[in-house]
């Protein structure tokens, strides 16, 4: 089998706008929002990160070389793609921590966004040194349905890019009270294995600003409201999307 050389042709001055909008929205911008709006409580601190997140990209990010989509995930929550128009690379951004909930798991009843835009690299093995060994799965619930349903999320997703994708890269990032600590860019495959890595974290400005410590604790409980599948594919559960509320307010709260 030929050996496929792997890269991320993204410019690095437009990896550090993306680690920048990441770093503004977990402090400068949610700092200013809250001394503007002077709110007695702040339990959507999670949330609104992600809002700041989104925006920061949408409205830095040159529009002659990029396309942002907003994707709508489930009635709480909207993701952003980010579309290289030349290389025809697709970006998306997520907590390290959680790719790696999401690559642990050993049930998957519902479809990840992650799952449906990894099958784009799906042509890709996994580095062996990148990924260590997971538990088998004894119940494995990937079948045809699961397949035809993570196909169907793919191109629900897709149908509004200017151009076809040649590969789907996502962006993985650790913070620690508010500041970001390590950045990765990784080509998951379909099976959530990563094929290669780059380490942007030379690309984190340094921020001489004073860290916002009255915060509170960050939720870091990953986006995403999981969508089922199709009724007639696999049944759902009775009261997940309510119980998956519940336990994030619990969390939370």
């Amino acid at each position: 089998m030929e050996t496929i050389k792997l890269s991320i042709p993204i410019a690095d001055n437009h990896k550090t706008v993306i680690i920048d909008a990441i770093r503004n929205a977990g402090k400068k911008d949610i700092m200013e929002f809250r001394m503007e709006r002077k709110v007695e409580t702040f339990n959507s601190v999670h949330f609104l990160k992600w809002d700041f997140i989104n925006t920061n990209i949408i409205r830095t990010l040159p529009t002659s070389q990029f396309q942002c989509v907003k994707i709508k995930r489930g009635p709480l929550w909207e993701l952003v793609l980010i579309y290289e128009k030349e290389t025809q690379y697709l970006y998306a951004a997520m907590q390290e921590k959680r790719f790696h909930q999401l690559n642990e798991r050993l049930y998957k009843e519902t479809v990840h966004y992650i799952d449906a835009l990894s099958l784009i690299n799906n042509d890709l093995e996994a580095d062996e040194e990148l990924n260590p060994a997971k538990q088998l799965n004894l119940f494995e619930s990937e079948n045809d349905d699961w397949n035809a349903q993570v196909e169907y999320e793919l191109k629900t997703m897709l149908h509004m890019l200017e151009g076809e994708v040649k590969r789907f890269v996502l962006i993985t990032f650790s913070t620690d009270k508010g500041e970001i600590t390590a950045v990765n860019a990784i080509m998951p495959n379909a099976k959530l294995e990563i094929a290669y890595e780059e380490n942007w974290n030379e690309f984190i400005t340094a921020d001489f600003s004073i860290a916002f410590e009255s915060q509170g604790a960050i939720a870091e409980q990953e986006e995403e409201i999981f969508v089922g599948l199709r009724e007639g594919v696999i049944p759902h559960q009775q009261n997940d999307l309510v119980q998956l509320r519940d336990d994030e307010m619990e969390k939370e709260g």
